[in-house]
Parts: C-alpha cells; structure tokens; sequence
C-alpha cells in the first residue's frame, strides 16, 4: 500500500462522536465519481421503502440520518415518502445528491423533512466539476433552485488531483461560488481507507491534506470542535462568512473504535458498516 495513503495509525473520535446512520436508499446514479463510496457496495437488486423505514426507526439511538444512493433524486417519491416516514422520530435528516437534477419544486418539497441538503461539489469550475462527476451540473441550476429553502445547504467535496495545482486561489474560489448560489458551507472530505490494501494505489494517484489549502490563510476556527472531535479529525473553521468542515483521513478501520456507525440499505437490510465486494476491482 502507498505510504502516502495511509490513514491515521490512531482511531481520533471523541467519546462524544454522534451515532450516525446512514441510508443507502437506491442503486442507480447518472454519475460516475470514480472515488465514490457506493462502487461496489452491497446492491440489493428491489428497493422497499416500508423496510427502510422500520430498519431506521428500531435504531432509536442514531438521531442523526444521513441519506444516500445511487442518486436519490432519481427516485424522488420513494425519497419523500422515506422522509415522511422518519421525519418525526430524528433529530438530523441530511439529503445527498449530485446536483444534475435538482429543481425549485423538489427543494420546496424538501423544506420541512430535512434538515441538510449536501450537493456534490469536487471543483468550483463548472465544466471540470461534471467531468469527474460523469455528468452535467450546472451552476445555474443550482442558484435557482435553492432560491425557496429553508435548510442548511453544504457542497460536499472529495479531494482530488484537480485541486493541487491551485492551492493558494482554491478556497477564495469556493467562497464566491457558495455565496452566489446561496450555499452555507463546504464538507471536505480526504479519501477514507475501505479495510482493502489494493484500493488507494488503484483509484488514486496520491493523498492531498484537506488543511493543506487552509494554511495560509485567516479563518476562524469553531471554539467548539475541539469538544466534538479530538486531535485534529476533523477541523472547523469559518472564512469570509462560508463554514468548512473539514474530514481528516481516518484510521476507525484499523483501530478499536466505539460502535457509531451504521447503514440501511434499499431492501431494509442493516449492517455495522459498508458491505464492499473488492473482488470487483
């Protein structure tokens, strides 16, 4: 395995660490992010939405909901109709989606059943973001479709070669861009280790620190975080008005961790992590 691509020889969750379970409620996308956690994942072949539902309910500790595909907005009923089911018995509901087929009526339809809307994001230049997504996302779009909401709305952004060779304009760059799309902050995630040693050298050239694009500037950093998250897991800072969360590369597969994960998927199926078939890469 790359050197360079090892996480963290230390697990680095606080005590405090958020139960957090997560919904793979579909298998079909219009992308094709090459670094995506859903490629070869578990793919139950029928999608039940009563079982998804039950599945996430009987976890009563996991208040916080993250939901996934595939490409939830490709099944957008079945998306509402999951919403309305565990609306009323979690605290933290976060939509993901790549952001091609967002629209002003299904971000009005969300208004009241989530909490958070996270839209792929891996580069602030329009056409370079939709080549490593696999498809067209417009800008546009986006700006006229979040016009009408009423939640959080965050750019979740993967590292990535395309990033390195603008270190210094990169943030300034995705600041102006989430200010003219009314968007509230920024996820930045390092590429997380999947328990395979042939993963890394195969679908990524080298390893790139979230912090290494925050170094020389000013930001504030959230007092708080550090209560959260322990010894730099994950940092928060606040520049120009626009929140960055940043996800330091983490090494809970290697390492003892407390229970605070887990995953629902499509056919109402639980488990304690991602089921990952690697006989496929």
């Amino acid at each position: 395995m790359n050197q360079h691509l090892k996480p963290n020889n230390t697990c680095h969750c606080s005590d405090n660490a958020p139960k957090f379970l997560q919904i793979k409620m579909n298998n079909r996308c219009n992308g094709n992010c090459w670094f995506c956690i859903d490629k070869n994942n578990l793919a139950p072949q029928k999608m039940n939405v009563d079982k998804m539902i039950s599945a996430t309910l009987s976890e009563e500790e996991y208040q916080v909901v993250s939901i996934t595909g595939g490409e939830p907005f490709l099944d957008f009923d079945v998306l509402l109709t999951l919403l309305k089911g565990i609306r009323p018995y979690k605290k933290e509901i976060i939509v993901n989606t790549n952001g091609s087929i967002i629209s002003k009526d299904k971000v009005e339809k969300l208004n009241s059943l989530v909490d958070e809307l996270r839209i792929a994001l891996h580069h602030y230049d329009e056409e370079i973001n939709s080549s490593i997504i696999g498809t067209p996302v417009r800008f546009s779009k986006i700006q006229k479709s979040l016009l009408g909401k009423n939640f959080k709305v965050t750019f979740n952004m993967t590292i990535t070669s395309a990033m390195e060779n603008n270190t210094n304009g990169f943030v300034d760059e995705l600041t102006q861009l989430c200010h003219m799309l009314n968007v509230d902050g920024v996820k930045i995630s390092e590429l997380k280790y999947t328990g395979n040693s042939d993963f890394y050298p195969k679908y990524a050239n080298g390893h790139i620190e979230a912090y290494h694009f925050f170094k020389h500037l000013n930001v504030i950093e959230y007092k708080d975080s550090k209560d959260l998250i322990t010894k730099g897991c994950v940092d928060i800072f606040i520049y120009k008005g626009i929140e960055f969360l940043l996800k330091r590369l983490c090494g809970y597969k290697i390492v003892p961790q407390l229970q605070t994960f887990k995953v629902v998927y499509s056919n109402g199926e639980k488990a304690d992590d991602w089921i990952y078939n690697f006989s496929n890469l």
